[in-house]
């Protein structure tokens, strides 16, 4: 079993230019989609995320790879 993770950590928050009460509520929403287990302000990843996780990635590294194409210079 995976260690919980801070849902709402300072850092966090600034990252994504969000307060700490809207991560709470953001997750909440997740719990309840079976995505997440929440536990007051710490969460991990439930078994349906798991499943998830080949597709995100593979979406992450379009992602990467467009930018990447997108930014290169030709002589």
């Amino acid at each position: 079993m995976q260690s919980p993770v801070e849902i709402a950590h300072p850092y966090d928050c600034q990252y994504v230019n969000q307060p700490g009460e809207k991560m709470i509520e953001l997750a909440q929403q997740l719990a309840t989609q079976n995505l997440i287990y929440l536990d007051g302000d710490r969460a991990r990843a439930a078994e349906a995320l798991h499943r998830e996780a080949p597709a995100m990635r593979a979406a992450m590294q379009k992602s990467i790879d467009a930018g990447i194409t997108a930014t290169k210079v030709t002589a």
